[in-house]
């Protein structure tokens, strides 16, 4: 198993084979390289936006996803009666 800096994409590029990289998607990757992709992913996302970006950024997909299934175009939730979360659909 090739070792993989956590917090670096670059390193987990260079170990895809030639195959795993022209795949079409990384659905076709086997398990562990699959692994070690969203291990490395994750870490790089923590050490970018550290964890309140991380948790601000599922929360931003999950109403996103919200308005596309119920066909909005805005989204907003307040949370605890002060911060205010909209998601604006384009196109």
């Amino acid at each position: 198993m090739n070792k993989v800096s956590k917090n670096d994409p670059d390193a987990f590029d260079k170990t895809l084979t030639d195959e795993e990289r022209v795949a079409p998607t990384f659905t076709e990757w086997c398990d562990a390289t699959l692994a070690r992709g969203v291990r490395c992913f994750a870490a790089h996302l923590y050490d970018s936006v550290g964890s309140d970006g991380v948790t601000g950024m599922a929360a931003g997909l999950a109403l996103e996803k919200i308005a596309r299934d119920h066909n909005l175009q805005t989204y907003t939730i307040t949370i605890d009666g002060e911060t205010e979360i909209t998601v604006k659909i384009k196109g």
